[in-house]
């Protein structure tokens, strides 16, 4: 190593060349320059913690406005669990109503249910019957035959006339449902 710069008789302390070429020689200078050196360094360092600090000022600002809108916004903690009380209070009523309301429901549907299947029953006799009075009418002398036909028109009207009313009973049951 070339002692041009050299920091003296002193040890060597490993530095490269060019590092030794911009060292003065005097310890004084030397120690100088380490202190010039060391205050860029710390003034460095409070620039940034300057910066950091500023910043999370900042970031709590902003923290503290956002805590304070939604406090706002929000309820107390002793206010909060009676809120929600009412709340389960009413979804508790609404949910006791729309059970009863289905069973009613539940009921209607099986009186219709059982309505429906007398009216089939009816239905299907009916027919039976009407079609035995037609199939004996061809035996059966005119008077016979119109007594058959009068019964048989009769009954149609009667059947109509079933079926009317079953429809406005299911008309009024599916008003119920609405």
């Amino acid at each position: 190593m070339s002692q041009q710069g050299s920091i003296g008789n002193g040890p060597d302390f490993d530095l490269p060349d060019h590092i030794r070429a911009v060292i003065p020689a005097d310890p004084y200078d030397q120690l100088d320059l380490a202190r010039k050196i060391t205050s860029m360094a710390i003034a460095s360092r409070v620039s940034n913690l300057e910066s950091d600090n500023s910043r999370l000022h900042l970031l709590l600002r902003d923290k503290d406005a956002l805590i304070r809108q939604l406090e706002g916004q929000g309820l107390s903690p002793r206010e909060h669990p009676l809120r929600l009380h009412g709340r389960l209070k009413l979804v508790l009523q609404d949910n006791m109503k729309l059970a009863k309301e289905r069973d009613s429901m539940s009921l209607d549907y099986q009186k219709l249910s059982r309505d429906l299947a007398k009216l089939e029953t009816f239905k299907r006799q009916l027919m039976q019957s009407l079609n035995d009075d037609n199939s004996t009418a061809g035996s059966v002398d005119i008077g016979t035959y119109n007594q058959a036909k009068i019964k048989a028109i009769l009954m149609r009207k009667l059947y109509k006339q079933l079926l009317y009313a079953t429809d406005e009973a299911s008309g009024h049951a599916m008003q119920k449902f609405q």
